[in-house]
């Protein structure tokens, strides 16, 4: 084991198989005594089924997947039945199936070995073109980068060639001397002429404009280039008209022209608002900013405003969105239910509607050879319903389950475990122990009702137990309240038993046994001599209460009871396993032979 380990800590696909072992569900590998291994070996081949399956479609997570069920199953949940050693056979052939399923998981792991390193080229392959490909871009940058420096600097270089051209070669210095002596010239005669003042034109007079009001929320376009003063009106340009200059700048007055002036005012008012295309003003301020002025544009038919009323118009039909569905109800965990459950049953105590009575005995507590009745609840069962129907008056009588438990189950037990080969202590399969007491004549093949079985915890389920009880071979049920599948593989743990449809009265006594959870119990319904009945639930394991240890019989004084305490009974037999995988798992027919909540009961009558 530790030279496997060692191998496998360097395996490609060890990740990968760790995955899949934590992702996998978990299920529940407790198997029943009372269940035929038959049944199990036929589960464990259609695991083999799925698994040869995806080993030829080459579906590796589920070829080990199914795999590593079939070993599990096939190594740690089979061998825990008591009949696993007296099914030679079947135990052979599961063998080999083992060996065979091994090789080809060795060979499965082998091709994950290999996907997982082709997966690894790929991801080397994948990141080295990424890594190449980052370091082009950056390399592209780099030189977009360049390319952009150098063409802004030659912009700036060309910029400067246009304001500073450099003297052409070859020039004379005459003529450079020549320009520089028309430069000064010119400079001179700058300095000798003052500014004319009365040729300048007069101030534009301040106005000030009220703050627009916003009529529309279309945003304007950006402003334009004001028009020059030529381009608005050829008459608003000003005139200037010039006089002799004098020699003193004390005497230089500014011209005033009263229609020059009117002009000017009317020039900078139009300049001021300016029509801009798309229905907005401009109004200049004195400090040359730009304010939109927005116009209605829906008083003259122009067009409709850009905002929306202030309820959206309802979508087409097609475009409307349509409700969420309702969420799912909150699932309630079975603690709840069991602590719910706990409080009704403590409820019908109080009323004595349900009512528990202690036996002076239990099942092993004698022990010694040919009288120990441990493990021997398949046969203290069936016999006690057998008993019932065969006692006159209402029932069986508490005496009567006694000696049952110690005087008459042992020897029967004995003889049923030595003809199966099975061990002191074994658990026997109802249905063994059925055609055993068929063929003694103690259960009448012509009294049995029927079987029935599914989920203790569904009420739909429970009903046709409760039918079967209540109205014997008279139930009406079609079985659709029940779980079919189930039915159908209870009906094969009795194959020497048949459903008989004899006519008989409400007020006829029914037994039943019960098999739940690794036990079995009886349920017998007592007639009184008013006509109503109780139903009453043997059950042969001690339970200690008010200081005595024994037997039970709770008596149950109506059908509404007898559901409550099956149920009370069930959730208390749930492990903490148990009930994690009841919370987990939605019952499902084609797992009900390793599902907790699973039961099968028998009825005959009288």
């Amino acid at each position: 084991m530790t030279e496997h380990t060692s191998q496998d800590e360097g395996r490609p696909s060890k990740a990968r198989r760790a995955h899949l072992r934590s992702t996998e569900r978990k299920t529940h590998q407790t198997i029943s005594n009372l269940v035929p291994i038959e049944r199990y070996y036929s589960l464990a081949s259609n695991i083999l089924a799925e698994f040869d399956r995806a080993v030829s479609a080459q579906r590796l997570d589920d070829a080990f997947i199914f795999g590593r069920r079939f070993l599990t199953f096939s190594m740690e949940a089979i061998p825990k039945h008591d009949y696993y050693r007296n099914r030679e056979k079947l135990k052979a052939a599961n063998n080999a199936d083992m060996h065979r399923v091994m090789d080809d998981m060795e060979k499965t792991v082998e091709l994950m070995d290999l996907e997982e390193l082709e997966r690894r080229e790929i991801r080397r392959r994948q990141e080295e073109a990424l890594r190449v490909i980052r370091e082009r871009e950056v390399l592209m940058k780099t030189e977009e980068a360049e390319k952009a420096a150098t063409d802004d600097l030659r912009r700036k270089l060309s910029m400067l060639d246009s304001q500073f051209p450099r003297a052409p070669v070859g020039e004379t210095t005459s003529k450079l001397a020549k320009q520089k002596q028309q430069q000064q010239q010119q400079q001179q005669t700058e300095e000798d002429v003052p500014p004319i003042y009365e040729d300048l034109p007069p101030p534009i007079p301040f106005s000030p404009v009220p703050p627009p009001t916003v009529e529309s929320t279309t945003q304007p376009p950006p402003p334009s280039a004001p028009p020059s003063y030529n381009e608005i009106t050829p008459a608003a340009a000003p005139s200037y008209d010039r006089i002799p200059l004098s020699r003193h700048r004390s005497e230089y007055k500014l011209k005033t022209n009263t229609n020059t002036s009117s002009t000017s005012y009317q020039q900078a008012q139009s300049m001021r608002s300016l029509p801009v295309e798309g229905g907005a003003h401009h109004v200049r301020s004195g400090m040359g900013d730009t304010l939109p002025v927005p116009i209605d544009e829906t008083e003259d038919g122009g067009g409709s405003t850009a905002s929306l009323s202030p309820l959206d118009p309802t979508p087409p039909p097609h475009q409307q969105q349509q409700p969420p569905p309702p969420p799912p109800p909150p699932k309630v965990s079975f603690t709840t239910l069991r602590t719910a459950c706990t409080m009704e049953y403590n409820a019908l105590l109080k009323t004595q509607t349900v009512q528990t009575f202690i036996l002076s005995t239990y099942q092993g507590r004698i022990n010694r050879p040919n009288l120990d009745s441990t493990n021997g609840c398949a046969v203290i069962s069936p016999l006690v319903a057998a008993q019932h129907l065969a006692s006159p008056g209402s029932g069986i009588s508490d005496l009567a389950i006694e000696q049952i438990i110690d005087t008459v189950a042992p020897p029967i037990l004995n003889r049923v475990r030595n003809k199966l080969g099975l061990g002191a202590l074994a658990l026997i399969i109802p249905s063994d122990v059925h055609d055993f007491l068929v063929d003694e004549g103690i259960l009448k093949q012509d009294k049995f009702v029927g079987v029935c079985g599914g989920n203790l915890l569904d009420g739909l389920h429970v009903k046709d137990f409760l039918d079967m009880m209540e109205s014997g071979g008279e139930s009406d049920n079609d079985g659709s309240n029940g779980s079919e599948k189930m039915k159908k593989k209870v009906a094969v743990v009795a194959p020497n038993t048949t459903s008989t449809t004899n006519t008989s009265k409400v007020a006829q006594k029914v037994a039943a046994t019960l098999f739940f959870h690794e036990h079995v119990v009886s349920i017998v319904k007592v007639v009184l001599s008013n006509g109503t009945s109780w139903f009453d639930i043997v059950d042969s394991l001690p339970r200690r209460q008010t200081g005595v240890m024994g037997a039970t019989r709770t008596r149950c004084k109506d059908r509404d009871s007898l559901r409550t305490v099956l149920f009370w009974y069930a959730s208390n037999k749930f492990s903490q396993t148990d009930v994690q995988y009841i919370d987990s798992n939605e019952w499902d027919d084609t797992m009900c032979d390793l599902d907790p909540r699973v039961f099968q009961a028998f009825a005959w009558q009288e």
